[in-house]
């Protein structure tokens, strides 16, 4: 980040800023244990995180948290909280069912509200294969189950 403030890169710096900021997030929940983390990738937008907290393989419920479309590396610890919030109150509702939740973010959002509300672009998120895979669970072959 300095040899980019210090090349003039102040827009540079402020992505690597914010992208180590989400990571460090996600080191320390990580650490913390009890979590996995499903996917990453770097991306020109910012990258994709796919961390889930407890098991959602066994879980007897998943839920799953995937922040709109101003969401990126900078929102990763605050959208850890909702999820770990999120996690408590479905844990303290099924007493006796374990819950695992996920948190999904850098997905390819639509770019404003206007372009959410369009049915087209919800029947294409709901049919990404990504999406399903970490609901549900991949089978042994890979393929969403």
């Amino acid at each position: 980040m300095a040899l980019l403030e210090r090349a003039g890169d102040t827009v540079g710096a402020d992505r690597a800023g914010r992208t180590a900021a989400g990571l460090e997030a996600t080191r320390r929940r990580l650490d913390a244990g009890g979590a996995s983390l499903l996917r990453l990738e770097r991306g020109t937008t910012g990258g994709r995180i796919v961390l889930a907290v407890g098991d959602p393989e066994r879980a007897t419920h998943v839920l799953t948290h995937v922040p709109g479309t101003t969401a990126g590396w900078d929102t990763v610890p605050g959208d850890l909280a909702r999820v770990e919030a999120t996690r408590a109150a479905a844990r303290a509702v099924a007493p006796g069912g374990s819950v695992a939740a996920v948190l999904w973010t850098g997905y390819d959002a639509p770019p404003d509200l206007l372009a959410a509300a369009d049915p087209g672009a919800a029947r294409a998120a709901a049919g990404t294969c990504g999406t399903s895979r970490t609901v549900c669970g991949p089978d042994t072959t890979g393929r969403c189950t």
